[in-house]
This record gives structure tokens, sequence and C-alpha cells, in this order.
């Protein structure tokens, strides 16, 4: 019996390993390299995040990190360069330099916009709050 409650857990935790992992993926959209990630120690320890000059943190109104958000980026001009839906907490996205206005949609409901401006050099964080979602 426990050698099976062993298997079962080993299984899981593959399965788990593999999603952090896949959702762990760069990916591109418009030639606009991103990830979605941030679900446990080690990704969010990644080295590859610190390198995005973007970084959005999806967080419910207590604080817990929150996932299958849709975001849309707009630039400077009011043109759309860039959407997802990010399966992770974490949106890391490789903007040039400008001001971009951003909207996240959680639960196809509750919808954040601010502004963002990006600088050269360093990683610019917004913690996108969805105060409705209490979890």
């Amino acid at each position: 019996m426990r050698a099976g409650m062993y298997l079962a857990g080993a299984g899981l935790l593959a399965v788990v390993s593999s999603i952090a992992l896949a959702m762990d993926e760069e990916k591109s959209f418009n030639g606009i390299n991103y990830a979605c990630a941030g679900v446990g120690g080690e990704s969010q320890n990644d080295p590859r995040w610190s390198n995005y000059p973007a970084k959005l943190v999806f967080a419910g109104g207590n604080g817990d990190y929150l996932s299958d958000i849709a975001v849309s980026i707009e630039n400077a001009k009011g043109e759309p360069v860039f959407e997802t839906v990010c399966d992770g907490p974490w949106l890391l996205v490789n903007l040039p330099p400008d001001k971009y206005r951003i909207a996240a949609v959680a639960e196809s409901a509750y919808r954040n916009e601010f502004t963002l401006n990006v600088g050269s050099g360093h990683q610019t964080e917004h913690i996108v709050r969805f105060p409705e979602i209490m979890r």
C-alpha cells in the first residue's frame, strides 16, 4: 500500500514539474519574447527572468497569486503590440523602452488598466491586484 502511495506521489510530482516547465517556456508574440512563470521556488529564482525589462505579478485581494489572466498591451501611440493569456502568476515581457497602456482581465469579469513606463538597463515590476478576487 505504501509503495503505491509513493508511486502515486512521484507521478503527481512529475506531472506538476512538467506543467511548471511548460509554463516557464519562453515564447514570442509579434516578435516580442515573453514568459509566464513564477510557480515554485525554482521558477521564481530562474536567472532568465531578470533579463526581461517588464514583469507583471498577478495577485488577488488577499495577496495570493493568480493565473489565467488575459493581458493586452498598447504602445504610447495606442497601437496594440502584445496580448496573451498568462497561465502563471508572473508575466515577463521583453518590451523596448517606452510608455505602455496595459489591460489585464481576470475571470473574464475583473479588469485592471494601468500605465507602465519601461526603461532600459533595469526591470520594471508592477503588481496587478484584483481586490475582488479572494482565494
